[in-house]
């Protein structure tokens, strides 16, 4: 798992970036969570730079080849591109997800 909150200052923005790895989900089928700390308790959390502006990202790789790459090049904007490759755009110009659980599309 890879975990990273990234503070975009000409944004005013903390975006906490969660990328989770085959092996994590298999840990998780079997009822064995994963656990993000504040750093108070140990743990990577830090309090957030831009709380009022905050997102979470959760992603899944499969194949981290990719991403390890680009974390390296050091550019976030294609970094983050690349995670949300999937992600289905909008008419308006926004985003849409599906949350399957509810049945409810936002």
């Amino acid at each position: 798992m890879l975990f990273a909150q990234i503070n975009i200052d000409e944004l005013k923005q903390t975006i906490w970036l969660i990328v989770l790895e085959a092996a994590n989900l298999q840990r998780m089928q079997v009822a064995d969570p994963i656990n993000l700390e504040a750093d108070s308790r140990g743990g990577l959390i830090h309090t957030p730079k831009y709380p009022d502006n905050m997102s979470v990202l959760v992603a899944y790789e499969w194949d981290t080849g990719p991403i390890d790459q680009l974390s390296l090049s050091g550019d976030l904007y294609s970094f983050l591109d690349h995670l949300e490759r999937g992600r289905r755009r909008l008419s308006n110009g926004g985003f849409g997800y599906v949350l399957k659980a509810h049945g409810v599309q936002t």
